[in-house]
């Protein structure tokens, strides 16, 4: 059998918590650690919101994407038509996932990824919410044929 069917962990690095949990109100941003890329050319970035406080109207949590080179300064990911690569949930207690093929979306020699995040809870008593971010890397190694 090949190893994508029985060891799927082979393939992928999980441990990579962009952005750990935290309770996020209103208009909070913040900017998670550094990744560095070494083989991996594959990702998949997961947001992870939980439950609200204060009774939010609305909910859009804004995950991003920068890179940079070696410790250059942080530039914001875009795609081929220079829209910048991003997740919005719009939901609480759930998790949603963007795949982001690297080859494609970061400029020539920046080795260095990390996951940003913007908060918008329209409405309310004070809002909260609980939320944090994980990106798997894959794309690593090749498999014998």
């Amino acid at each position: 059998m090949h190893p994508y069917i029985t060891d799927v962990g082979a393939l992928v690095h999980c441990a990579n918590q962009a952005l750990p949990p935290a309770s996020r109100a209103d208009g909070d941003g913040r900017a998670g650690a550094a990744f560095t890329l070494g083989t991996f050319r594959s990702a998949v970035l997961i947001g992870n919101v939980g439950a609200t406080t204060g009774n939010p109207a609305a909910v859009a949590i804004t995950f991003g994407l920068e890179s940079r080179t070696g410790e250059g300064t942080w530039a914001e990911v875009t795609d081929a038509e220079g829209a910048p690569v991003r997740l919005v949930v719009t939901a609480a207690s759930v998790a949603r996932e963007l795949d982001l093929n690297l080859n494609e979306l970061l400029p020539d020699l920046h080795d260095q990824v990390r996951v940003t995040e913007e908060v918008d809870l329209t409405a309310g008593t004070t809002p909260t919410i609980l939320s944090s971010a994980v990106l798997v890397f894959g794309g690593g190694q090749r498999l014998p044929v």
